[in-house]
């Protein structure tokens, strides 16, 4: 048996499941990122080239929404759902060592949005939350709870295990709102939408409307199952109802993951290039492996379109990432391109009402990265809530010019190239970036490059980490790999490698890497042997690795460096090397410059 907004389990009133006539939610009408000809701009077709693809799937979502029901004026005797709570609490828990306190058992039978194959309760818990009667000292000297109401998986034995995952989750947050509350520092507590009872819930597979109803429909079964009345619906401040999480997602063949991730790191590179603060790098979260993520308020910049695109108040971000492991359902270990609301910078969350135009955002930005990823029709993979090939797929206008950007990008990158190279009094900068072009588009990890030029673990890292702060090259985190923004950028890389040293290469590389294994075993050596002398060694000196220094000031003789005089020359016309760095011995050469 299931509880939806009519069906009622055993001895819950049917009634008590629906909304109030006056707060049932209007029907929201899906036109945001669609288009016909007829309304296009003259500019569109020259700006956009709209392309029919599968909608995303909703998938994490979450809303925040206030019951005015501390002091209601209605026609009621009850306390809010907040003060009920902590009263059920303090009756029937009382210790949270007592948590979590099984509500509900058999949920998954009760309510219809839980899958009947996955036996899950639900449960009560409490934690200290941000708000208390009294602060002191910057702390609260009677801190107030907020309290928890979660579907938790059961094994085969019929006990909760925090390790198994229903299908679709659900938990709310039930926190106080009263003004004579107070925060560490002893300010009033704010509550703009009124006093009374605040919800915080956050689940899956669903839009926001859904995750409200979701939200009444627990609260009210949870409620009478702890003998603690029902919510009045009727105290909903309809524009408390915000939204704080929303992601859209496509999931695709794993053999693209790649691919995808290069395409995210190149929209981060376009914000940046633009003078857009971007945000991001691969990570490892919730047993997640991240390989790439862009966040930016400013997603215009580059093409994208809507309100949301382009906020003060909002930051939208998009990832690619997989599960790590073996799922059970093979389907979930292909990875998934996520768009997301990451952050809001005032109180004034998106209304629910807005949910259209933040997700005609979010569809706009993930599908347009997918295409931009080389992700097909045919490489979309389908699961039990995400179904590409089924329904109408949509009209989505995907921004043209992005070769265009990505050219003037690596423009500037290849001119930075060239002067960190000239500009450097070794060969370490050079030899690490051409080893990284001839790896291919993997790119190299620290070790391999360490092998290769024979710099030692720790002065790789610091030419990496040099050279991507000047935006030349990028790391991965899981694997941590280092190479080239894009293709184009490596093999163009290479060129002009080559024009700084147009006789080096591998095999050269190679050699350098062995003196310079042998100068670091020889000062080991000497250290040794002096350190038997004299146990004060200069720590600087045990560090010094040759040619492996670049930060030193130092005046050295043209034929000691790696550089040839036409080299220096080009260096100096095109203001890589400051002319006033360099002197010349004239009174052996008058025929050239005079007599001095």
């Amino acid at each position: 048996m299931s509880v939806g907004t009519e069906v009622a389990t055993a001895n819950i009133p049917g009634e008590q499941l629906d909304f109030e006539p006056e707060l049932e939610m209007p029907e929201i009408l899906d036109k945001s990122a669609i288009h016909t000809e007829t309304d296009e701009p003259p500019a569109f077709r020259d700006l956009y080239e709209v392309i029919d693809y599968p909608d995303p799937v909703d998938h994490g979502m979450g809303i925040v929404g206030v019951l005015n029901d501390l002091d209601s004026d209605l026609d009621s005797d009850q306390e809010s759902v907040y003060s009920r709570l902590w009263s059920t609490w303090r009756a029937l828990v009382g210790d949270p060592e007592n948590e979590p306190y099984i509500v509900l058992e058999d949920v998954h039978e009760v309510f219809d949005f839980l899958d009947a194959n996955y036996p899950a309760d639900l449960v009560l818990e409490s934690s200290g939350w941000m708000a208390g009667s009294e602060a002191e000292d910057g702390e609260l000297v009677k801190q107030h709870y907020e309290y928890s109401l979660r579907v938790v998986r059961k094994d085969e034995d019929g006990d909760l295990d925090e390790s198994l995952r229903t299908p679709v989750s659900f938990q709310t947050w039930i926190q106080p709102q009263d003004s004579d509350l107070v925060y560490k520092d002893g300010s009033p507590l704010k509550t703009p939408y009124g006093e009374g009872t605040r919800f915080k819930t956050q689940s899956t597979y669903g839009d926001p409307e859904e995750v409200l109803r979701r939200t009444v429909v627990v609260l009210k079964v949870a409620l009478d199952q702890l003998d603690a009345g029902t919510p009045d619906m009727r105290t909903l401040d309809y524009d408390s109802v915000r939204i704080w999480k929303a992601e859209v997602h496509h999931r695709f063949d794993e053999a693209l993951m790649k691919q995808v991730a290069g395409t995210i790191r190149e929209a981060r590179t376009l914000l940046e290039q633009n003078g857009r603060q971007a945000r991001g790098e691969g990570e490892f979260v919730d047993g997640k492996h991240v390989e790439e993520v862009a966040s930016s308020q400013a997603w215009d910049t580059i093409g994208f379109m809507g309100k949301y695109a382009k906020s003060d108040q909002h930051e939208i971000a998009t990832k690619v990432y997989q599960i790590n492991g073996h799922p059970p359902d093979e389907r979930l270990a292909n990875p998934k391109i996520e768009s997301y609301l990451k952050k809001t910078y005032d109180e004034k969350k998106p209304h629910i009402d807005k949910w259209n135009s933040l997700r005609g955002t979010l569809r706009q930005i993930v599908t347009g990265l997918a295409i931009r990823g080389g992700v097909a029709l045919e490489d979309l993979q389908p699961d039990d809530f995400y179904k590409p090939f089924e329904g109408d797929r949509v009209d989505v206008p995907i921004p043209k010019g992005w070769r265009h950007l990505v050219r003037e990008a690596n423009e500037e990158r290849e001119r930075r190239i060239l002067k960190t190279t000239y500009e450097s009094l070794s060969t370490s900068k050079w030899d690490v970036l051409y080893t990284i072009a001839m790896k291919g588009g993997e790119g190299a990890t620290y070790d391999e490059l360490q092998k290769v030029t024979g710099l030692s673990y720790d002065r790789v890292r610091e030419i990496v980490a040099g050279l991507e702060d000047q935006d030349i090259l990028l790391r991965t985190t899981y694997p941590r790999v280092i190479l080239f923004h894009n293709a184009e950028l490596r093999l163009n890389a290479a060129e002009k490698l080559t024009e700084v040293y147009p006789n080096r290469g591998i095999p050269e590389i190679k050699e350098s890497a062995d003196e310079r294994r042998d100068r670091r075993e020889k000062r080991r050596q000497e250290n040794e042997s002096d350190s038997t002398e004299n146990e004060d060694v200069d720590e600087s000196n045990q560090k010094e690795d040759d040619d492996d220094v670049d930060d030193v000031t130092v005046w050295e003789q043209l034929h000691r460096l790696e550089i040839t005089g036409p080299q220096l020359g080009r260096a100096i016309e095109q203001d890589v090397v400051n002319e006033e760095h360099v002197k010349v011995k004239i009174d052996e050469y008058p025929v050239l410059f005079g007599s001095p």
